[in-house]
């Protein structure tokens, strides 16, 4: 989740009027290797408010991928009240 709030400061959420984006759904998830301690995360463009996900080890190796990770714009009047 942390690694998702990169994309605002990088300018992701421009198509969503500056509302920023939340995760919404993730499809082809596929984990390759566990155990890391550091993670470096990327975030590819595939489609509007669509990335593909890398992430790798500080070593470069590969543990996790994403093929789709969707994203919509977030709507603080669709949330209830406290």
């Amino acid at each position: 989740d942390a690694a998702t709030h990169a994309l605002r400061a990088a300018g992701g959420d421009a198509e969503a009027g500056g509302a920023g984006l939340v995760p919404f759904s993730w499809s082809g998830v596929e984990l390759h290797a566990s155990g890391a301690t550091v993670l470096r995360v990327r975030f590819t463009p595939t489609a509007p408010s669509t990335f593909r996900v890398t992430v790798a080890d500080a070593a470069g190796g590969l543990v996790a991928t994403v093929e789709a990770n969707a994203f919509r714009p977030f709507e603080p009047s669709g949330t209830p009240a406290a």
